[in-house]
């Protein structure tokens, strides 16, 4: 287990300077010129600041195979100065060095069969796998067979040509990446690791496994804190999780209590080494904001201590240290810290480093239309710490290697830098919250709203832990919440049944999980003897009828219409038992609960099950509570499951998608339980019908021009674009419905799009799996939904086509495996060295592979375009005067942007009475000058598209599947 740093960041508003990119973004300023293109102007693709290349294939066009190299396309500037001659009927990779303008050019090979032999299959002959330009691949574990170990290349599999003349040596008991260049002959080897997994199991974590981090091929490390769990302090190394292969042996090593130690292992020698790193004792935080006086941190593990404080005004400058025992004997730092005042800080000191490290809290802000979103169900991701992993008791079909519970926050830190590689700046997450019921690995079943679930934890890793680390990347956390209903266990402060165990127990059950604690008395006095039906029933009772929740902290509707007034009273589903949020008692315990994970650092919320809550409800009560602890820019965003292909469900507006972006325009009365009640029951029967529905122009350009959107009705809530998501099996049906019916939102601007997600898929598509359509039709919604109005928004996996046309959800029906919500964590095995959104190198392992699907490459791509054009991301947009398929201009303005952009997806499109100017191509860097007012864009290939920004950088990323020339 790596030793977690974490890391405190204040996290601030991403600003957008017009035109300004990243290293990625140039313009086209060299052309390939040849007999192959005619002569043509082909743009060449920059490598790094000076080199740019193309390849380009000679086939006889001319007598003479020939180029130059142009610097405008115009000839004016053109190297050499007579025309490079190459070899015809061959394809070369040409490099040009702009400073020198030296020309190189490469032969790539057509692919061929080479073989591996050697001393690992006996000199057998093994086909090397084309990975392209001229390099072939073979693995090879070199594990004693022969001595010395060795191998060669052989061309035909007869030893006539073989390479080298000499065998090649290399290091027996290793597993190789061998690599050979067909062109120029040479060999490269690349040790790599077979995949391994060792444990450390002792008195810390309760014997439990916690995996080792891997150092090299045999070398494993764990940092451990003893800290009196239990007496002797002792460990063992676990190999297979079962301790029938241990080490040591037989005795446990034993280790003094109250340390910090760095326990190493090797998988050969089975030598166990320690190392002390510190000792576990009271650290005090002294500051102006306590008068100096001594506060104890809290001990988070592994040498981490902890403290909140306040500063408000107490003294000036505001300030603070960390005192070791007491008496300022040994203090850190020399000077006093210093802090802004009238704030709250989290306070982290590592005593082996003695850093301090600060973050504030309840910071956010910032138009969250700049970002986009990649949403994790972290159970299902990664795991990080195995020592945490549990079934749920109706999970039987899950086999134990693959629990429900298996991905944590320790696993999704470590691949954070994953997800900012492919270019998203922020993450949504399922529910954190302390959950209850046979199948809650989702964490859509809360037993207690106001306390993270302790199976998502480790020592040293809390949720507060991977706030910091998603700060310290410069993303943002999107926390999944549920206000509308709790498990069917009750909620153990909002209205205590049972109290749910925090003990990892594997394989627990629903008698070990949950045990009574019914303060009111309204269980039967025999519900422990009764059936599991019946013990449910009696659950259901307790909560739902008017002689037990004499409070009504619950609706005690009975029935459910899903196009009626009960939709928003009723019980959805078994776990879901309705809240009723019309009671200012349940209310407030909600805003209290999620208040707590703003103060944290959350910077937005996606809100479940909306629809099933009163619009009225979240007007008067949620969204400006949680605006006023978060900040007006604070984004949240709802779930209104219309599953209807046009904008209005049914046409009944209350639950409909746009309703919920409308503040209010009529006073209801609202203060009480039974008024707010006869308030929401009223605002229905006034919203049943689409007559009287406001409409908006705020998403919508006047001809070309932005103009200020009108924000006095907006809620203050987003939404998911869920007709857009029901129409996502065919692009042109989602932007159709779009065009269509943006203007019943208050900013459709806002709208959060996705395909398909953890519960459906677009209608037809089927809904009930994972998106099953062609790639290709992937492709062209990603390309649509990266540079059209709204914030993009793709479920994990979907970047490789994880589980295509699985089952999305069949609760426990199944294995998790077999459907869209299996184990991501065989993917993402390796790492990535990432320089910022999208740009990244060193890949390992099964990420590389990952990160290289054409799918995840476009993504990557679409996401270093929509960042570097504003007007992708927060214009407004408009059809008119274009004629073509999927086709549209958009505009941002503000005081120091003017960002005016054109797309057309999959097709050609003409667009009229746009503003004249140059106009470079995203996609392509290829330009046009406009003097007329008009633009044609050509476009081959489904999910392909042009992209023309006036006075744009120029192409942006590298060419892939579906976006290219």
């Amino acid at each position: 287990m790596k030793r977690f740093v974490p890391h405190a960041c204040q996290l601030l508003p991403v600003v957008f300077v017009m035109l300004t990119l990243g290293s990625l973004v140039s313009h086209a300023e060299w052309y390939f010129r040849g007999t192959p293109n005619g002569w043509d102007a082909a743009p060449m693709t920059p490598v790094d600041t000076t080199t740019y290349e193309i390849v380009q294939s000679f086939d006889g066009e001319d007598t003479n195979a020939r180029f130059k190299i142009d610097r405008s396309g115009d000839w004016a500037e053109s190297y050499p100065a007579a025309d490079r001659v190459v070899d015809d009927h061959k394809t070369y990779r040409i490099t040009f060095d702009t400073v020198s303008k030296s020309i190189t050019t490469e032969e790539i090979l057509p692919q061929d069969t080479w073989y591996f032999r050697g001393t690992p299959n006996a000199w057998n002959t093994a086909a090397m796998t084309y990975l392209g330009a001229n390099l072939y691949e073979y693995i090879a574990t070199f594990d004693g067979e022969e001595s010395p170990a060795r191998f060669l290349i052989d061309r035909y599999g007869d030893f006539s040509e073989r390479y080298p003349a000499q065998d090649y040596p290399v290091d027996d008991y290793k597993t190789y990446r061998i690599l050979f260049n067909q062109a120029t002959k040479a060999i490269t080897t690349e040790e790599i690791w077979l995949p391994d997994t060792w444990y450390f199991r002792g008195t810390p974590n309760a014997w439990n496994m916690a995996e080792m981090t891997r150092l090299s091929a045999n070398t494993y490390e764990y940092i451990a804190t003893f800290d009196g769990e239990e007496s002797p302090a002792r460990f063992l190394i676990d190999h297979t999780g079962d301790f029938s292969e241990r080490y040591p042996a037989q005795t446990d090593v034993s280790v003094t209590d109250q340390r910090i130690y760095r326990i190493t292992f090797n998988s050969d020698t089975k030598a166990i080494t320690t190392e002390e790193l510190g000792v576990i004792e009271p650290w005090y935080f002294r500051g102006t904001s306590n008068n100096w006086n001594t506060a104890q941190m809290t001990h988070l593990g592994q040498g981490y201590y902890e403290y909140i404080a306040t500063f408000d005004g107490e003294e000036s400058p505001a300030r603070f240290l960390i005192d070791r025992y007491g008496d300022f004997s040994e203090r850190y730092p020399v000077q006093d810290y210093p802090v802004q005042d009238h704030k709250t800080y989290r306070i982290l000191f590592d005593i082996l480093t003695k850093t301090i490290t600060v973050s504030e809290l309840g910071v956010s802000g910032g138009d969250f239309r700049e970002e986009t979103i990649y949403f994790v169900m972290t159970t299902r991701f990664y795991d990080g710490d195995p020592s945490n992993n549990m079934k749920c008791w109706d999970g039987g079909l899950n086999p134990s290697t693959d629990p429900a519970w298996r991905g944590d926050f320790k696993g999704l830190i470590e691949k954070l830098d994953y997800i900012k590689a492919l270019g998203f700046s922020a993450i949504w997450i399922t529910p954190v919250v302390k959950n209850a019921s046979g199948y809650d690995y989702h964490g859509y079943h809360a037993i207690d709203h106001s306390k993270v679930d302790f199976r998502y934890e480790s020592a040293g890793v809390s949720y507060q832990t991977l706030i910091d680390e998603v700060h310290a990347r410069g993303m943002k956390l999107i926390q999944d919440i549920v206000l509308n209903h709790s498990c069917n266990y009750g909620e153990e402060n909002l209205y205590p049944l049972f109290q749910r165990s925090e003990t990892i127990n594997f394989n627990e059950t629903a008698n070990s999980a949950v045990t009574i604690d019914d303060p009111m008395g309204v269980l039967p006095l025999n519900y422990a003897s009764l059936a599991p039906n019946n013990q449910y029933g009696a659950r259901i009772d307790a909560m739902k009828e008017d002689a037990n929740d004499v409070n009504f902290i619950y609706h005690h509707e009975k029935s459910l219409q899903w196009e009626g007034y009960t939709v928003q009273t009723g019980q959805i589903a078994g776990d879901t038992v309705d809240l009723n949020t019309e009671n200012p008692v349940t209310a407030q315990y909600l805003i209290d609960a999620y208040n707590q994970y703003i103060d944290m650092g959350v910077d937005a919320f996606r809100i479940d099950t909306v629809k099933h809550i009163s619009r009225l409800t979240f007007n008067n009560t949620f969204v400006p509570a949680f605006k006023q602890r978060g900040g007006e820019d604070f984004f949240m965003f709802g779930e209104i499951a219309s599953r209807y292909r046009q904008v209005w469900n049914s046409n009944i507006p209350a639950i409909s998608t746009p309703f919920y972006t409308w503040a209010e325009t009529v006073s209801y009365p609202w203060g009480t339980r039974t008024l707010n009640e006869a308030s929401v029951y009223q605002h229905w029967q006034d919203n049943s019908t689409v007559d009287n529905e406001p409409m908006s122009n705020n998403h919508r350009l006047i001809g070309n021009d932005y103009h200020a959107p009108d924000y006095s009705l907006n809620s203050g809530m987003a939404v998911i674009d869920f007709p857009m998501h029901w129409n996502f099996q065919y692009a042109a049906d989602a932007f159709g419905v779009a065009v269509g019916g943006d203007l019943w939102y208050n900013d459709a601007t806002f709208n959060v799009t996705y395909v398909d997600s953890h519960d459906y898929a677009p209608d037809g598509a089927p809904e009930n799996q994972r998106f099953a359509q062609p790639q290709d039709s992937w492709a062209e919604n990603l390309s649509l939904m990266f540079t059209f109005r709204g914030i993009p928004c793709i479920y994990y996996g979907s970047e490789i086509e994880f589980q295509k046309g699985m089952p999305i959800d069949v609760g426990p029906n199944q294995p998790l495996s077999q459907t869209g919500r299996a184990y991501y964590g065989d993917h993402l095995q390796g790492s990535v060295s990432v320089s910022d959104f999208g740009q990244y190198s060193n890949t390992s392992g099964e990420m590389a592979v990952t990160l290289s699907h054409p799918l995840a490459q476009h993504i990557r791509r679409l996401n270093l375009i929509r960042r570097a054009v504003p007007a992708l991301q927060k214009g407004q947009y408009s059809t008119d005067g274009i004629s073509g398929g999927i086709a549209f201009k958009r505009r941002y303005t503000d005081a120091e942007t003017d960002s005016f952009v054109l797309v057309a997806i999959s097709g050609g499109a003409t667009f009229s009475g746009i503003p004249n100017g140059t106009y470079v191509d995203a996609i392509t860097g290829g330009v046009q000058n406009v003097v007329a007012g008009s633009l044609s864009a050509s476009v081959s290939g489904k999910g392909n598209m042009k992209v023309y920004v006036l006075n744009g950088p120029g192409k942006i990323g590298e060419d892939g599947t579906y976006l290219k020339p």
